[in-house]
């Protein structure tokens, strides 16, 4: 498939709309030749898309570049699963796990350049890590960073042990679960899936809705 000219064909399509933002209509605002690839903000390199379109812009963009590009792609495509203020936009299941496959690729397949490992030793070194072990202690508790893994792992078990509901496609209570794990475990769904799903990233798993208990005030 030639996916920039597939890209450009959903671009000029809609660019020729005019389309404009209003009350009952959303749309969100797309950067033609990305920013972090040379693009600016001008008008003549922005065209306004649906949630759908947007998504499949940049889905089709991660396969319009390599190397380092096609990273920088990833990364945004990435980036649509958190909404921003006043955003509608809801990943479905299958539009979360392709992003998450290809953004786990791309860490996996990291190489790292020999400059960057370079300016890494250089900041151990200044800072004293590793050849003074309670220098660095102290360092980090000057940050405030001191018990920072402990909070992170408390933080981690809390989540996971908050009880979540589950409903069907129309908000019918079907049944509350011990956790995330527990639902997980019992109705053979991924765990990711439906931690996804409860904080409204995707908007629903194999059929069902999942949701928090605190969250809903069920």
């Amino acid at each position: 498939m030639d996916y920039k000219k597939k890209y450009y064909e959903l671009i000029n399509t809609r660019k020729v709309l005019n389309r404009i933002k209003t009350p009952t209509d959303y749309f969100e605002k797309h950067h033609i030749v990305p920013l972090s690839l040379g693009g600016t903000n001008e008008n003549d390199n922005l065209v306004l898309l649906t949630a759908k379109e947007h998504y499949i812009a940049h889905l089709l963009l991660v396969h319009c570049f390599y190397g380092k590009a096609k990273n920088k792609m990833i990364w945004a495509l990435w980036g649509m699963q958190r909404k921003s203020k006043g955003q509608k936009r809801i990943m479905s299941a299958s539009q979360y796990e392709n992003a998450r496959i290809l953004f786990s690729n791309m860490v996996k397949n990291k190489i790292v350049s020999k400059e960057t490992i370079q300016k890494r030793t250089k900041t151990r070194q200044e800072n004293g890590w590793n050849k003074n072990p309670e220098l660095t202690k102290k360092k980090q508790s000057e940050k405030g960073t001191k018990d920072f893994p402990k909070i992170a792992i408390l933080n981690s078990i809390k989540t996971r042990q908050k009880a979540i509901n589950q409903y069907d496609l129309n908000n019918n209570f079907i049944k509350e679960w011990e956790s995330i794990k527990d639902a997980s475990n019992k109705l053979k769904l991924n765990y990711n899936m439906i931690s996804a799903n409860c904080t409204s990233k995707i908007k629903a798993v194999s059929g069902f809705i999942f949701k928090y208990k605190i969250n809903n005030g069920a």
